[in-house]
C-alpha cells in the first residue's frame, strides 16, 4: 500500500497524510449501504473497470489450530481460527462491504489515485 499510496501523491501533487479516511469515504461511497454487485470480486473478468476497490465476498480467514493451543472457543465462537480440521468453524468471513477476512476489498491503484481527487479529507470519517 506504500507503493500505491506513493503514486495517489503523485497524482495529487502533494503528500495526502494518513490515507485510512479517505480509504474508507472512497469505499463508502463506491459499496454504499447495500455494497456494490458491480465491484463483487466474484463477477472475475465482468467486474467493472470503474471500481476502486473490488469487494472480496467470499472466503474466509481461517487456519486450523494445532497441538495444545487453544486458538478457537466453539462454545462462545470468539477466536481466530478452528477448533480443529474435522471441526471447521469459519472465524471471519467475507460479507458485502467491510468485513474482517478482507477489509474493504483489493484495490485498483488507478482508480484510487485518480478518485482521490473528489474527496474532501478535512470532513472526516464517513458516519
Amino acid at each position: 500500500m506504500a507503493g500505491i499510496q506513493a503514486l495517489v501523491n503523485q497524482k495529487n501533487g502533494a503528500r495526502q497524510g494518513n490515507p485510512n479516511v479517505s480509504y474508507y469515504k472512497l469505499a463508502a461511497k463506491e459499496y454504499g449501504a447495500s455494497g456494490s454487485s458491480s465491484c463483487n470480486s466474484s463477477k472475475g473478468n465482468g467486474v467493472a473497470h470503474t471500481c476502486t476497490f473490488y469487494d472480496v465476498t467470499e472466503g474466509d480467514t481461517d487456519v486450523p489450530c494445532t497441538g495444545s493451543y487453544s486458538c478457537y472457543d466453539s462454545s462462545t465462537g470468539i477466536g481466530v481460527l478452528s477448533a480443529t480440521e474435522s471441526d471447521f468453524v469459519k472465524a471471519y468471513g467475507t460479507g458485502v462491504g467491510w468485513d474482517s477476512a478482507m477489509g474493504i476489498g483489493t484495490v485498483n491503484a488507478y482508480n484510487l489515485a485518480t478518485n482521490w481527487a473528489t474527496l474532501n479529507s478535512a470532513a472526516g470519517p464517513p458516519k
